[in-house]
């Protein structure tokens, strides 16, 4: 089993293209692949028809992603001694 997010990006669509295939609000499968909301049996299912998964393939509670590493502060000139 595979959190909804991870299942997305593998399929290379976006939430909003995952939204329009399903019906689902793209705020709701926002709180699904945030881990916020238990995903129902009947959101797993449309989402698996969507996705062309097996509805087991879809873990019911996410795991959040992880966070994006920090933007890079400005560098600081090194002076060679």
């Amino acid at each position: 089993m595979e959190d909804l997010w991870r299942v997305r990006r593998r399929k290379r669509m976006t939430v909003g293209e995952l939204s329009s295939r399903t019906g689902i609000s793209s705020k709701v499968l926002q709180r699904y692949e945030l881990g916020e909301t238990p995903i129902p049996l009947e959101d797993i299912e449309r989402l698996a028809r969507a996705l062309y998964v097996e509805p087991w393939e879809i873990k019911i509670q996410s795991d959040p992603p992880p966070s994006p590493p920090p933007p890079a502060g400005p560098r600081t000139p090194r002076s060679c001694s």
